[in-house]
């Protein structure tokens, strides 16, 4: 009994390592034809990587002797230009020669044009200079205007019960002595019962050469009530400046310095 059961453990052992056997075998040949196939494939990979970093690495070669071929024409045409500009300067400096009489008379006549420009520039200060002496003298003296008078009424007027209403003009005559027009430059100042004034500027105001011209100023609105008046109660003015012509047509514009204020207030009805 004890010897069967030794053969029969025996048994069990052997068929064990024939199936371990089997089991290699049957690994052995899947895993080969799997390894085999992944190995071409990864060689594939790895050519087609080898064959484009090969291609890039000609065509970086030909740009840069493309670079290398258009710095050397460059080059070439830079030196071709120099060698024609060396030229052309040994051609004028040959071409250069000895002054002439010709150019000797040349310079003394550009010297003679020269003070002759001098000798006019002199000329025109001094003609300046006279301009302004005779503009001094011109307006130095201050030209004769006066007013000869002046004076106010009514335009029109409505007597009320309590006083009246209306509106009254102020005149003023210009007398002048000269014989030229004279243009005159006022300052008119209208000033009413608040004693709020109101100032304008009049131009060109013409007195004739030895004659007069009035100057106006009108609708000068004015009420009286119970002896006590409203509105304008008086008219001011004021010559600025005075224009005139001298001989040779030209304007001459004199400030008065202290200028007379000519003053008047509205007619009593």
């Amino acid at each position: 009994m004890s010897y069967l059961r030794s053969l029969l453990a025996e048994s069990d052992n052997g068929t064990s390592l024939v199936e371990y056997a089997l089991l290699v075998a049957l690994v052995a040949v899947i895993s080969v034809p799997a390894i085999s196939m992944a190995g071409h494939s990864t060689q594939d990979t790895f050519q087609t990587v080898g064959d484009t970093l090969a291609m890039a690495e000609d065509v970086e070669e030909e740009a840069e002797g493309e670079a290398v071929d258009d710095e050397t024409a460059e080059e070439d045409q830079d030196d071709a230009q120099d060698q024609g500009d060396d030229a052309t300067d040994q051609g004028d400096s040959g071409d250069q020669s000895t002054p002439t009489d010709d150019d000797a008379d040349v310079d003394d006549d550009d010297a003679d044009q020269d003070d002759d420009d001098a000798e006019l520039d002199d000329d025109e200060a001094d003609s300046d200079e006279d301009a302004d002496s005779n503009d001094e003298e011109q307006t130095s003296t201050a030209p004769e205007v006066t007013i000869s008078s002046a004076d106010s009424e009514f335009e029109w007027w409505v007597t009320t019960r309590k006083g009246g209403e209306g509106e009254w003009v102020a005149s003023f005559d210009f007398a002048n002595g000269t014989d030229g027009d004279q243009n005159l430059t006022l300052e008119v100042t209208v000033t009413d019962h608040k004693g709020k004034t109101t100032t304008r500027t009049i131009t060109n105001f013409q007195v004739p050469a030895g004659g007069s011209a009035t100057y106006s100023e009108g609708e000068n609105e004015l009420q009286i009530k119970n002896g006590k008046a409203k509105g304008v109660v008086s008219v001011e003015v004021q010559v600025v400046s005075v224009t005139t012509t001298n001989d040779t047509g030209q304007q001459i514009t004199t400030e008065i310095e202290e200028p007379s204020t000519t003053a008047v207030a509205y007619p009593t009805h």
